[in-house]
């Protein structure tokens, strides 16, 4: 399971509302029906709950992994990580802060409808 933190102002972050097959805390980041989306409350299993599914969030990061602003990047649900890895990786959005291979995590803009 990864957290990550909304960074947005309120008036640029869309949500949707989701029922997720499982149990959520706050800042929780999911995949869901294909998309990513990060939890706003803490939800029991098979209950609604507001997704953040636009806006900039600050997200734990692989290893080693160097960013520039606008980089795409993709979530690595396997390693709960964020990477600029395509392949066998959800589209999540492009990178708000440079980000050095020092940091454990990364500001995105989750734009996933953008092709990235």
């Amino acid at each position: 399971m990864a957290v990550a933190t909304v960074i947005d102002a309120l008036t640029n972050v869309r949500t949707v509302a989701f029922t997720h097959s499982a149990a959520v805390v706050v800042g929780e980041i999911i995949v869901g029906n294909g998309n990513v989306m990060v939890a706003v409350n803490a939800k029991a299993l098979n209950v609604e709950n507001a997704y953040v599914v636009e806006g900039k969030i600050n997200a734990p990061k692989e290893a080693s992994l160097a960013a520039e602003v606008m980089d795409a990047v993709y979530w690595d649900s396997g390693n709960s990580k964020v990477t600029k890895t395509a392949a066998g990786n959800k589209a999540l959005g492009h990178c708000a802060k440079k980000a050095a291979g020092a940091d454990t995590t990364i500001d995105v803009y989750m734009r996933q409808y953008v092709k990235v």
